[in-house]
């Protein structure tokens, strides 16, 4: 499940793999398998690290935010209160 998946299913979102893509350590990218008629795609990212500052957290909530507000708009208020 890609990220913007999980945003627009409501799911878990797990900062330390936005926290790597943001810092160039993860690419966003699909793994396409074919098997016959069928083709699997996944979006496995890997966090090569985890999020140590509140300036690293601050800025991974904001981008998560952005995406958040993008889809559902009228969760402006909920976001700011964090």
């Amino acid at each position: 499940m890609s990220l913007w998946e999980a945003v627009l299913n409501n799911g878990y979102i797990d900062f330390n793999k936005l926290y790597a893509i943001q810092g160039g350590q993860a690419a966003d990218e699909e793994t396409i398998h074919e098997s016959g008629k069928f083709k699997f795609v996944f979006n496995q990212i890997e966090a090569k690290g985890t999020i140590y500052d509140q300036g690293g957290w601050v800025l991974t909530f904001d981008s998560y935010a952005d995406a958040v507000l993008f889809v559902y708009p009228h969760h402006e208020t909920e976001l700011q209160a964090y």
